[in-house]
């Protein structure tokens, strides 16, 4: 039995780990290998799967309610399921989905922020990479100093510190209200 490979992309914002799930499913689409791309429904800021620069990556992405524990259908034949914005899913139906995607041998890529703006590691993103055989962790340009990028902060007063109950963790946003930063100009 051959299962699929599982590879995970993760860093701060303006890192290119939509660019970097692109580039997969470029190269799926040039292969003529079946793929699908999920994006969480919570994610408005587009209606189609495009990167911070604007390019528009292949394929209509299907779009998952992150409400629901349901996995979402892949069609038959797929070979590669790539996943945009992983961290708006729950962490055990994230990891779930992808376990059972890869054990029918579908190779499986996942993007999404490992940290939250205020260092907090989100749980979707790090049991996926606890399970993958890859794990990329790619760095952004510090807004501060220019420096390597691991972090995302929050710069607007839009974005409140998160509540105790995790429900204002996540907030969509872009340049106007998130910086990537370096661990030293990253200050809390």
């Amino acid at each position: 039995m051959t299962v699929g490979r599982l590879t995970v992309v993760c860093g701060p914002m303006w890192s290119g780990k939509t660019t970097a799930l692109q580039r997969h499913a470029d190269r799926a689409h040039r292969a003529k290998r079946p793929f699908v791309v999920i994006r969480p429904g919570c994610d408005t800021r587009t209606d189609h799967w495009a990167n911070h620069m604007g390019t528009i990556g292949p394929g209509k992405p299907l779009v998952h309610d992150t409400e629901s524990c349901k996995r979402p259908r892949v069609p038959p034949g797929t070979r590669l399921v790539v996943i945009d914005e992983g961290q708006f899913f729950g962490e055990n139906d994230l990891w779930r989905w992808c376990e059972h995607w890869t054990l029918l041998g579908i190779d499986v890529v996942v993007g999404g922020l490992d940290m939250d703006a205020w260092g907090v590691p989100f749980e979707a993103i790090a049991k996926v990479a606890a399970c993958a055989s890859v794990v990329e962790k790619v760095t952004a340009i510090c807004a501060r100093c220019g420096a390597d990028a691991t972090r995302t902060k929050a710069i607007s007063g839009d974005v409140e510190e998160p509540c105790d109950d995790g429900t204002s963790r996540i907030r969509l946003g872009g340049p106007e209200s998130y910086e990537a930063r370096c661990r030293s100009c990253w200050v809390l």
